[in-house]
Formats: structure tokens, C-alpha cells, sequence
């Protein structure tokens, strides 16, 4: 009948509350770094509070997070290329027994940015490339980026106004160097650049239309009804095609700069020619020709 009694007093280590956690910015691009967390409110309990913050990945574990961790406010050191979630860990210790318990998790989505190409319109360059222009050619080029919302054109590195819904840029202003490419953007800012096309300018041709009537002027002559008239082109470079017109009709596409009207020209006409050389740069150059017509001979 002898006994003997013993007692241990348990005490709760409760925490009360976790405490939840905010972020400013729910989603970035990749390549940057989130924004601190903030402490929403603070954890409670019987013991003392202290935290850690954790974080992971899709089909990962919540290990604890890099940097300065235990605090009741995160800022992450390290870029994010991948969705990431992150919590705080509110740990009690009372009487040497340590509790833990988890905040409310906050998704930090990574977005991806476009993939962004760039285009001459009308050909088959892409960037990286280099085009030949004439001197004051038109261009337009056409950038294209998957998702993207908006863009914003660099020429030689110096932004072209501001980005916008335009995915074309049109000019005739460029020179030899010059270097184009365009930054793309997502609904969300993510963005990414194109590669670049690069310039090369190539003079027209300077010429000079001449012809065996009489010149009453610089640009134009006078002719005799029935008077076999040849023109004839001179050019600063050289010239693979000539294209000889009379009036609205091309009569003579070759590669001779000469032309002889045949039959004879009947009645006050303009004479051109449109000079093109093997890189495509055109220069035109009109003779207005004036009939000295005799209406009756008497």
C-alpha cells in the first residue's frame, strides 16, 4: 500500500497569432530583384518572438531565405528568373521550448519578357543585318515581339520619343553608321531588345540629259517638225539601266544612254530619263521640248 506522487506542471508555448507579411509588387520581370516585405502585423505569443523568413519554388521546399532573414521585415539580395514564394516563420521561445508557426504566403511571379525581332519592311532582313539605302530612301522598319504591348525605338543607343502601340518606324534621314533597334514591353513592363540593323547609305547618281535640238534653256529646247532629235545622258556613276520617257510612254529601257527619237517628235513634249544604278539609287532629269511649229509655209 506505499505510493508516491510526482507532478509536472506543462505549459503552452502558444503563439497567438503569426503575424502576416505584405509586398508592394506581386509580379517582376526577370532579371530583377523584389521589393521588401513588409510586416504587416506583427506575431504574438507567450514567448519571446523572433522570425525567419523562408522561401521556395514550384515543386521545392521552404528553406530558409538568403540574406538578412530574421527580422520582422525581408529585403531579398537576389534576382528572381522564376516564380518564388516566400513566408515568415514566427518563432516563440518560452521557457527554452521553441514553437513555430507560418505567416500568410505571397507569390512573387516572374514574368518573362517578349522576345523581340526586328524587320525592313518589305524584305527579308532581319536584325542582326546590315541594308543599303540611297541617300534619302525611305525605310520603314517593323519590330514584332510575342506578348508585347508596346515599343520604343533606338537609333545609335538614343531612345526615338517614348515607347508607344507603334511597332513601325518610318524615315528617310538616315546616314552610313547608323545603328537601329527596338526595346519591346509586356501589359506588365517586362521588356527585352532586338538586335540591330545597321546602315549603309549609297549616293544617286548625278546626271546630266542633253540633246542635239536646240537648248533654249538648262531644261529645255526647241525642235523643228520632222527634226530627228538624240539625247544623250552623262552620269557621275555608273549606270546599269536607262529608261527614256516621252511624255507619260517609257519608249527605251537599256543599258545605252543614248536615244533617238523615232519616228521624229510631232508635237511640244517633255523628254525624261530615269538613270538606276546596280545598288537601286535613281536620280531623273527632265528636257521640256517646244515645237517651232511652222503652221503654214505660204
Amino acid at each position: 500500500g506505499c505510493t508516491a506522487t510526482q507532478t509536472l506542471d506543462m505549459f503552452l508555448n502558444e503563439i497567438t497569432s503569426s503575424g502576416n507579411i505584405g509586398q508592394v509588387s506581386a509580379t517582376i520581370c526577370a532579371g530583377e530583384t523584389p521589393p521588401a516585405f513588409t510586416n504587416v502585423a506583427s506575431a504574438t505569443g507567450i514567448g519571446t518572438i523572433s522570425y525567419q523568413w523562408q522561401s521556395r519554388t514550384f515543386g521545392t521546399s521552404f528553406l530558409d531565405a538568403s540574406g538578412v532573414s530574421n527580422s520582422e521585415v525581408y529585403t531579398p539580395t537576389s534576382a528572381l528568373n522564376t516564380t518564388t514564394f516566400y513566408r515568415r516563420s514566427a518563432i516563440s521561445t518560452f521557457g527554452g521550448k521553441p514553437c513555430v508557426e507560418f505567416s500568410n504566403v505571397i507569390e512573387v511571379k516572374v514574368g518573362t519578357p517578349p522576345i523581340t525581332t526586328l524587320q525592313v519592311q518589305g524584305t527579308a532582313i532581319s536584325a542582326p543585318a546590315t541594308i543599303t539605302l540611297c541617300a534619302g530612301e525611305d525605310v520603314t522598319f517593323n519590330a514584332a515581339g510575342g506578348g508585347a504591348a508596346e515599343f520604343l525605338f533606338y537609333l545609335d543607343d538614343n531612345p526615338l520619343g517614348v515607347k508607344s502601340g507603334s511597332s513601325t518606324l518610318s524615315t528617310s534621314t538616315l546616314i552610313t553608321g547608323n545603328r537601329i533597334k527596338v526595346e519591346s514591353f509586356d501589359a506588365i513592363g517586362c521588356s527585352s531588345f532586338s538586335d540591330e540593323i545597321v546602315v549603309q547609305i549609297v549616293d544617286n547618281p548625278v546626271i546630266s540629259l542633253t540633246s542635239t535640238a536646240f537648248a533654249s534653256s538648262a531644261s529645255s529646247s526647241t525642235f523643228c517638225e520632222g527634226e530627228a532629235i538624240t539625247f544623250n545622258v552623262t552620269s557621275t556613276s555608273a549606270i546599269a539601266t536607262y529608261t527614256f520617257i516621252v511624255g507619260a510612254a517609257s519608249v527605251q529601257v537599256s543599258t545605252t544612254n543614248i536615244y533617238t527619237t523615232v519616228p521624229p517628235l510631232a508635237s511640244t513634249v517633255s523628254v525624261s530619263v530615269r538613270a538606276e544604278t546596280a545598288a537601286g539609287c535613281t536620280a531623273t532629269q527632265t528636257l521640256d521640248m517646244f515645237l517651232n511649229e511652222i503652221t503654214s509655209s505660204g
